[in-house]
């Protein structure tokens, strides 16, 4: 047997069994084997790798909405809720995932179970046809149409939300669908694009449609203000300001003082190191806002890159609901 064979039997040996009483070189084993078998799935089935991330959340490091960034970033599309096209939990169509049901707020486990049940009957043809066959509530129904899970049925969201008590009643009342007869809808303006995400990330928790940061790329340009995949084309040692979404705060007991940021903006995650003197000055910025701006010197070296900062300030966002950070100590 040659020695990169020995090594690789090995290694297989180790992983094979990880918890094996008093033999603790097995954990980095298995732990690599985890590793390899991840980078696999997300190199050769991306699709699949992201929809079981999602699927088995919470898990890992990582909320939802990072995992929905990092696939678009590598070229999956995360397609919205679709009441003919998703499931209760999230799928794989093609080279795409669609979001299920599992991540609408106010529907549990006995909703998105009737839903797959009625679909399998066929597709729902009306607001009305999904009401009577789900036998869901109103809220429920009401954030469906806010995150646009109705828009292939043709019909514009605002109306649709003026539809669904009289939708409601009839499905009560168990009417068919082509004898029910709609009131008159009134003019009503459709819902915005930053209406829409904001609608996302308060049902859903993520990002359907819009990343919060692309709403305020326009004016951070003007404030000369750089994306997260812009630093990496700067040299070490420059001063720059970068903004994005609070990710994850990391205080560790052994790093004396040092604050350790993840953001994110629409282009990529970034890193930022906060000293002792720096976080004292701006600790309430740091703890209780959700999007921040930081400025100060670029460290990038031997491909890492992350910013020193010198001064951070909150974007003040029109809307921070359904935004998550996970903080440690």
């Amino acid at each position: 047997m040659t020695r990169s064979a020995s090594s690789h039997a090995r290694f297989v040996s180790l992983s094979a069994s990880p918890c094996r009483k008093g033999n603790r070189a097995n954990l980095p084993a298995a732990f690599a084997k985890i590793t390899y078998d991840s980078a696999y799935l997300k190199l050769y089935y991306p699709a699949e790798f992201y929809c079981a991330l999602l699927n088995n959340w919470p898990m890992g490091f990582y909320p939802p909405a990072v995992i929905i960034g990092d696939a678009r970033r590598h070229g999956i599309p995360v397609l919205p809720i679709d009441v003919n096209r998703s499931r209760s939990a999230c799928t794989v169509e093609g080279r795409s995932v669609r979001i299920g049901y599992r991540y609408v707020r106010g529907i549990g486990e006995t909703d998105y179970e009737a839903i797959d049940v009625a679909a399998e009957a066929g597709p729902f043809q009306s607001l009305h046809d999904f009401c009577r066959r789900t036998r869901l509530g109103k809220d429920a129904v009401a954030n469906l149409i806010d995150v646009g899970a109705f828009d292939s049925l043709g019909l514009p969201r605002r109306q649709l939300l003026w539809q669904l008590p009289e939708a409601l009643k009839a499905a009560r009342d168990d009417e068919i669908a082509g004898l029910v007869v709609v009131s008159r809808n009134p003019p009503l303006h459709e819902p915005t694009p930053i209406e829409e995400a904001r609608a996302d990330y308060h049902v859903l928790g993520l990002p359907a449609s819009h990343h919060v940061m692309e709403f305020y790329r326009a004016r951070l340009d003007e404030m000369r203000v750089l994306t997260c995949v812009e630093l990496s084309e700067l040299p070490h040692g420059s001063w720059v300001r970068v903004a994005g979404v609070v990710i994850c705060r990391q205080a560790p007991g052994t790093a004396r003082g040092h604050v350790f940021l993840t953001i994110e903006d629409e282009t990529a995650l970034g890193n930022v190191i906060i000293r002792p003197k720096v976080y004292a000055e701006y600790r309430l910025t740091i703890r209780h806002q959700l999007v921040l701006i930081v400025e100060g010197r670029l460290q990038n070296q031997d491909g890492s890159v992350s910013v020193l900062a010198k001064r951070v300030d909150s974007l003040n966002p029109e809307f921070t609901e359904g935004l998550f950070v996970r903080s440690f100590r």
